[in-house]
Parts: C-alpha cells; structure tokens; sequence
C-alpha cells in the first residue's frame, strides 16, 4: 500500500500510539479555519460537478487567506519561518 501510494507511512505496533500523539499535535498547531474549509470541501465534493466544486474551492481559498491564520501563513512562507496561528 506505502508502494502504491494508498498510505503515507507504516509505523511498528509498539509505536502507533505515539506517532498518531505526534500527527494528532501537528494538527493541533494547523490553521483551523483551512483545515475546516479542508474538511467541507470533501464532504461535498459527490454532489457537485468539478466545475462547481472547483468554485467553491476558490472562494473558500479566498476567504482563509483573508483571515489572520492565512495572514500568517503567507507571512511565515515569505519570511521562511514556521507560521504560529492562533
């Protein structure tokens, strides 16, 4: 599957629980607003066709890269620094 491209990492039973804490903190530290915006997009991405879906996609890009955390995250790109959102 990791060959294939289906999965992204494969980690040994004995370190499962702290590699998903590592992820699950990583995440924590996201920009919510894009990672909400993430998550709509995908839950209704089989009811539109790909010319509205990708409408849709473009006005939510619009509207978190106005917001502070898309502020930031352009700033830190810029700046070659890590983006602190709040």
């Amino acid at each position: 599957a990791y060959d294939w491209g289906l999965i992204n990492e494969v980690t040994h039973a004995d370190d499962l629980l702290k590699r998903a804490m590592e992820i699950a903190n990583q995440l924590a530290m996201g920009a919510r607003k894009s990672q909400s915006a993430v998550k709509k997009l995908l839950l209704i991405s089989h009811e539109n066709t790909l010319e509205e879906q990708m409408e849709i996609e473009g006005q939510m890009i619009s509207d978190c890269a106005v917001s502070p955390d898309g502020r930031e995250g352009i700033s830190a790109f810029t700046e070659k620094r890590k983006p602190v959102f709040k």
